[in-house]
């Protein structure tokens, strides 16, 4: 047998320079914007140093992790995914070495803290750090006690202070056991800030603000995709989002009454589309929200990660784009949702707004804003639903393109775990196919996929689906 071994990625120059700054670091703090390739950076940063290595991410940034270390040549086995039930998590744990590579979320952690504490880490790393700003959080109590004695840790994220300069005290405190001479948070808050006139809101003394600046850029790596100097480029990022039990359990009865429907064309048809109500997060008519985890991802990259920018998102079906703008209204973020039923003479008028910067958040209904608008003011596109056509998608990338850019463009699919997400995507890579070709593509692999499932299909049923769809 031919072993086949996948070329590691080239980094690019700017993360030839983040590996550089960490290289004889055993602290290390990668602030940079979504899609430079922390992850990658970090990877090599540890590279030849003793394992095993902790890795503690959002869940949704988990499989991109798994991705980038499988295409660092690290095994299979050595990657071990800390998901599941207490039992699972501890069974998966228990077979770690010093080769072993652990990936788990937050809030698992906090679920096996104990057998966390058991290992003697090479390094933890906290992807997406922000999730420890909060100094009363018991997972941020938890992070600031329990790995002071671990010879390398790392902090990740785009943006470190989404509210305010305070947000950085956990982080760096995390790395070095302080920050700039205080040992917790209440002695940072107390020399650095003052309560305002009604005594309601901190605000930074005289000068605080600069030194901080001083002590964050002077120990860490700070890189916004504008001063990476890459060009109007696509970067292309997953964020992958787990169902919730009621999700599945749905999602899966639908999904079996589909394996073994073999009668009316157009039932097939509509479960699909059930299906991908349900990865969104709604009942099979779209009139019910059933879980708010894709929803709450949305409105926290919006708010987090991507603060300071205007934002455009897609959506396929209008009743996720109307929870979602009230979602982001309710978190005070102003947006607005050009769907079917807004008059064709209006929507110029609420792009040109967008573009002149009146809100930030544009929601758009696929089928109404493919052609022809310019959404420029967006460096950013979130797909929290994919159409099912490749030009369409083509046509809706293109929205936030322009001659005179010279910013990447970031494009975010969002995507619910094991569900008819991650097939749109994969087959939306060819975008020259139709929405014909698409279903078909869709469905031929949708069943097959559940034949290898073992839930009662076989070819028979694949081709009569298949030629009473497309004739």
């Amino acid at each position: 047998m031919t072993l086949v071994f996948r070329k590691r990625k080239s980094l690019f120059p700017y993360q030839k320079k983040a590996l550089a700054y960490a290289h004889s670091r055993s602290r290390v703090a990668l602030f940079m914007e979504m899609r430079l390739g922390k992850t990658l950076v970090c990877i090599r940063w540890l590279t030849g140093k003793a394992g095993p290595f902790l890795i503690v991410a959002p869940v949704e940034a988990l499989s991109g992790w798994e991705n980038e270390l499988q295409g660092e040549r690290v095994s299979r086995t050595s990657i071990k995914m800390l998901y599941g039930t207490k039992k699972q998590r501890l069974d998966e744990l228990a077979t770690a070495d010093n080769q072993s590579w652990c990936l788990i979320n937050y809030e698992g952690l906090r679920v096996i803290d104990k057998a966390v504490n058991s290992i003697p880490w090479g390094a933890v790393i906290l992807d997406e750090s922000t999730r420890i700003r909060n100094p009363k959080a018991r997972t941020t109590k938890y992070c600031l006690s329990s790995f002071g004695n671990v010879p390398y840790k790392a902090v990740l994220t785009g943006l470190p202070d989404p509210e305010g300069p305070m947000d950085y005290y956990c982080q760096m405190s995390f790395l070095n056991g302080g920050f700039l001479g205080c040992h917790n948070y209440w002695m940072f808050r107390h020399k650095f800030f003052k309560t305002d006139v009604r005594g309601w809101n901190w605000e930074p003394k005289s000068g605080s603000i600069d030194r901080i600046k001083r002590e964050v850029h002077g120990t860490s790596f700070l890189l916004s995709r504008d001063k990476a100097h890459i060009g109007s480029k696509k970067l292309y990022q997953k964020r992958v989002i787990d169902m919730t039990p009621g999700q599945i359990k749905l999602y899966n009865q639908v999904k079996n009454e589909f394996a073994y429907e073999d009668q009316e064309t157009k039932w097939v048809i509509t479960q699909v589309m059930w299906m991908a109500r349900i990865a969104g997060g709604f009942n099979v008519d779209g009139t019910e929200l059933i879980s708010g985890n894709k929803i709450n991802e949305l409105v926290r990259l919006i708010k987090e990660d991507l603060k300071h920018e205007q934002v455009i998102v897609w959506f396929r079906f209008n009743s996720e784009g109307h929870r979602a703008v009230e979602k982001l209204s309710e978190s005070g973020i102003s947006s607005e949702f050009i769907t079917g039923a807004v008059n064709k003479k209006h929507r110029p008028d609420i792009v040109k707004r967008f573009q002149s910067g009146k809100f930030r958040v544009l929601a758009m209904q696929v089928k109404c804003g493919r052609f022809g608008l310019d959404c420029s003011a967006a460096d950013t596109a979130i797909y929290y639903s994919n159409p099912y056509d490749g030009e369409d998608r083509a046509q809706t990338e293109d929205r936030i393109v322009h001659p005179k850019k010279k910013k990447p463009l970031l494009l975010i699919d969002l995507i619910s775990r094991n569900s008819i997400d991650e097939d749109v995507i994969r087959i939306l890579k060819d975008k020259r196919q139709s929405s014909r070709q698409f279903m078909r593509t869709l469905i031929t692999d949708l069943v097959s996929q559940w034949r290898k499932d073992k839930i009662g299909i076989t070819e028979q049923t694949i081709e009569k689906k298949v030629k009473r769809l497309f004739p």
